[in-house]
């Protein structure tokens, strides 16, 4: 089992690899998150401190990975 979403991994298997980096404005965010709890219909244990703890630690994609970037605003 391959753990770890390495693009170096990919090209040295012979495999296709994107990364698909989406933003959204922090109201959003939290609106999206809370609705989903409240419905309790989502399989996903994320809820805002799970967003908040991945916004604190996810480092900015390299320009290289960046390729393909949404920003729903």
């Amino acid at each position: 089992m391959i753990t770890r979403p390495d693009p170096d991994l990919a090209t040295e298997l012979a495999a296709p690899f994107a990364i698909l980096h989406i933003l959204g404005d922090e109201e959003s965010i939290h609106h999206r998150l809370i609705k989903r709890q409240l419905e309790n219909r989502d399989a996903s244990e994320a809820d805002m401190g799970v967003h908040e703890m991945l916004k604190a630690t996810t480092k900015p994609l390299t320009k290289e990975k960046a390729v393909y970037r949404c920003n729903s605003k």
